[in-house]
């Protein structure tokens, strides 16, 4: 259970992206989109791949382990 959290927390990451990039293909003319991505890049920023980071995935297991999970 705790490495399948894990795993859904990287992939927030990459559909992030993925949306991101799907939405500036599909309408890059389109000034609220760009808004909307902005403010997502932003709030995503503040914290970044922490999913990815090796250091946080222990941190992530171990406490999930404490949990019971």
């Amino acid at each position: 259970m705790r490495y399948l959290l894990q795993v859904i927390a990287m992939l927030g990451d990459l559909m992030f992206w993925g949306c991101v990039i799907f939405l500036l293909v599909v309408a890059p003319n389109n000034p609220i989109i760009w808004i909307v991505c902005l403010l997502g890049f932003f709030a995503w920023k503040e914290h970044g791949f922490q999913a990815w980071n090796p250091a946080n995935q222990r941190k992530f297991l171990a406490n999930a382990k404490s949990y019971g999970l």
